[in-house]
């Protein structure tokens, strides 16, 4: 059991965790994975942005490169799409706001 139990603390130490709920965006060559409740995204293994405070999701909506939905407590909507090696990230509001 001991072994299982390091293995797992070594594994968790090389991948990164993604959450369940994460995402899969991809084209070409690129692929991102994004939390769309915390909008923490990774990239190749590499952590692009961090977990900001897990939103209430609604409104969900994905494709292979694209994907969007609403943080409704906050009035906030996110557009995300892989063009190339890029990520376009769009977020609206109806008022002025940070994101933490």
């Amino acid at each position: 059991m001991k072994k299982l139990q390091a293995g797992l603390v070594f594994a968790s130490l090389i991948f990164p965790f993604t959450p369940a709920n994460a995402i899969l965006l991809r084209s070409g060559g690129a692929q991102f994975e994004i939390n769309p409740e915390t909008l923490q995204i990774n990239a190749d293994s590499v952590v692009l942005n961090k977990a900001h405070t897990k939103q209430k999701l609604i409104n969900l909506t994905t494709s292979s490169s694209e994907a969007s939905w609403q943080w409704p407590e906050r009035h906030i909507q996110v557009n995300t799409k892989v063009d190339g090696d890029d990520l376009h990230i769009t977020i609206a509001s109806d008022h002025p706001q940070k994101l933490n």
